[in-house]
């Protein structure tokens, strides 16, 4: 009987050894399952933020090459303006150069005209 005390003693111990081994396995299962569920949380957040950035980051291209066609568009706009000032200051020239013309040929005229009217009168008075 004493040896079978002992025995069931030391089995009674061997058996709290092993359960507490078995606790302490469980807690370390959970508490790694519980760090694994925050890893996918973690991953599930990252993936959704990388889906809106990507989003975002379309958005920008998109806003980008309109900036671009519009700065293009306007290149255009400007050395179309530019061809038109260019036109509108040799017209202005070419106005320039005819009423130059125009008032030379007046004043021959003009001189024309007065030696007429001296030579009529010189001739209404002989």
């Amino acid at each position: 009987r004493e040896g079978d005390r002992a025995i069931r003693s030391d089995l009674k111990e061997e058996l709290v050894k092993l359960e507490e081994e078995v606790a302490a396995k469980e807690t370390k299962a959970h508490a790694e399952a519980v760090e694994r569920m925050s890893l996918v949380e973690r991953v599930q957040e990252l993936t959704t933020r990388k889906a809106h950035l990507e989003m975002e980051s379309e958005e920008l291209r998109g806003a980008v090459a309109q900036l671009q066609e519009a700065i293009e568009e306007g290149a255009l706009v400007e050395e179309d303006l530019r061809l038109q000032v260019a036109s509108v200051k040799q017209q202005e020239e070419d106005l320039a150069e005819q009423a130059a013309r125009l008032r030379t040929e007046l004043s021959h005229d003009q001189d024309r005209m007065f030696s007429t009217t001296t030579q009529l009168q010189v001739e209404a008075e002989s």
